[in-house]
């Protein structure tokens, strides 16, 4: 109790938070912002996991497996057993980006023995730009990265090695890449702290579990054996599956380093060190710490991923905040002589950046924040067409539709399905304005489709039965 009462800020300040983000991502859902993709990428295969079949989904693969290898997500399926649907992914986010100051603000604490500085930087953490747009966007796996790298780094700090591979693994499990993320760490550990048994090891168990994830869990649930980023859009320019792009880093680094340098990646690069005030650059070594996972997003052909954009930055997330408690260490001890005055300043200025960068005030303009009579008539439309009939929909109404065998993102096959729910008024992604609006003038002057259903924008077609066939499907059930 005694240290609950010494860390009360801490307390509050992750209360605070986590209902501030918790209200956010409610009406986030509910005003039609959340996705298709990825939300109910994840929202089927946890779902059908609980129906007894194991994590099967929709879109691209039929298992979630053969995506990424992320067995973290089974810990989630008992909290489909309390309450099934996509809002438990979207509150549990928060919770575990929320949860994840709590080991930072102790390494923070350790490091310059001062509640004060350690709260202002968590508050920095906490409002740290790239963070709430990957917490922001549908659900991750990534997202629950931070909370095990800081706790497995905290309890290294500690020396308690139990504690310390427990959260190494739950870092691990979340995807097959983090394993290449944390050899790094281990390093780290051989050479600051000295610890060459535990080290080695962490370098050793990375590269088994990243041969065993990569090598064997993603293409085992695959059928073509290869994971999508092995085509074009990711790494496809470097070869066809793991082998073949090792190879074309090794044999061609004029190519890979054209990439790692473009204008994107530097961009990204800015941005992300910036929103620090390049703090880490103070501390060389641990600033490495950060090598890996921006060398895996910056050789990317995604120009998403090169920019660090949405929920790509977050592997690199808690080694850049390690990094940059070290560093403003260095520059406390080596250029302001230890003055804890100009300390605190410098935390207030870093404060300030991140709270003037922050990405929360693009979600707390007022027209994100209202859920219109559109909003609700889409909602109640969407969950009116029945979960027995093959469904294209647009993204932004699939998170609200029933569950159902046949499903796509439109315009993925539309014209074989029996209903196409769209939403004039939303996101139109995969597609781009244009691109939408073509679609949509092709399916309204298709022969075979009746439109059903139009309300302020929210539209909903009928495939026509053909001649001589009855039509089984039932209707939508749609209320006045």
């Amino acid at each position: 109790m005694k240290a609950l009462r010494k860390h009360k800020g801490l307390w509050c300040l992750v209360l605070v938070w986590m209902t501030g983000f918790a209200v956010l991502r409610v009406i986030q859902h509910l005003t039609l912002n959340t996705n298709g993709q990825d939300l109910s990428l994840f929202d089927y295969a946890l779902a059908n996991t609980v129906d007894g079949r194991f994590m099967q989904t929709i879109f691209r693969n039929p298992h979630l497996f053969g995506h990424h290898f992320s067995p973290i997500l089974l810990l989630l399926v008992p909290l489909y057993w309390i309450h099934n649907g996509p809002m438990t992914l979207l509150l549990f986010q928060v919770a575990a980006v929320g949860a994840s100051a709590v080991p930072f603000y102790f390494i923070a604490q350790w490091k310059f023995n001062d509640t004060r500085v350690a709260l202002l930087l968590t508050v920095s953490y906490l409002l740290y730009r790239k963070l709430t747009m990957g917490l922001m966007y549908d659900f991750h796996m990534e997202m629950m990265e931070p909370l095990f790298i800081f706790s497995a780094f905290w309890f290294a700090v500690q020396k308690r090695w139990g504690w310390y591979f427990a959260f190494l693994a739950l870092a691990m499990a979340c995807k097959e890449d983090v394993a290449l993320y944390l050899v790094p760490l281990g390093l780290f550990l051989v050479w600051r702290f000295q610890e060459k048994r535990v080290g080695w090891g962490t370098v050793g168990v990375c590269a088994v579990w990243f041969g065993v994830a990569a090598g064997w869990g993603v293409p085992h649930y695959n059928p073509a054996g290869q994971p999508f980023y092995f085509g074009e859009g990711f790494y496809g320019y470097l070869g066809s599956g793991l082998g073949e792009v090792v190879v074309s880093l090794v044999t061609h680094p004029a190519r890979v380093l054209g990439e790692v340098l473009g204008p994107l990646s530097l961009r990204g690069l800015f941005n992300t060190f910036g929103a620090v005030l390049f703090l880490p650059l103070f501390a060389p070594a641990s600033c490495l710490l950060t090598a890996v996972p921006l060398f895996v997003n910056l050789v990317s052909s995604s120009p998403l991923q090169k920019s660090l954009a949405i929920y790509y930055a977050t592997p690199v997330i808690p080694f850049l905040f390690i990094s940059m408690v070290y560093g403003l260490h260095n520059l406390h001890v080596k250029f302001l002589k230890g003055d804890k005055r100009r300390l605190v300043q410098v935390c207030v200025a870093l404060l300030m950046v991140s709270v003037v960068n922050s990405a929360l005030w693009n979600y707390l303009s007022p027209p994100k924040l209202k859920i219109t009579r559109h909003h609700t008539l889409a909602r109640q439309m969407a969950k009116s067409i029945p979960p027995e009939v093959s469904l294209s929909a647009q993204g932004s109404l699939i998170p609200h539709i029933q569950r159902r065998a046949a499903i796509k993102q439109f315009p993925e096959q539309w014209s074989q399905a029996q209903y196409v729910a769209l939403d004039t008024k939303g996101n139109t992604f995969p597609l781009g304005e244009q691109e939408y609006q073509f679609e949509l003038s092709h399916l309204k002057l298709h022969e075979r489709y009746d439109l059903v259903y139009e309300e302020d924008g929210v539209l909903l077609f009928q495939r026509k039965q053909k001649a001589g066939i009855k039509d089984t499907a039932p209707g939508p059930s749609l209320g006045p």
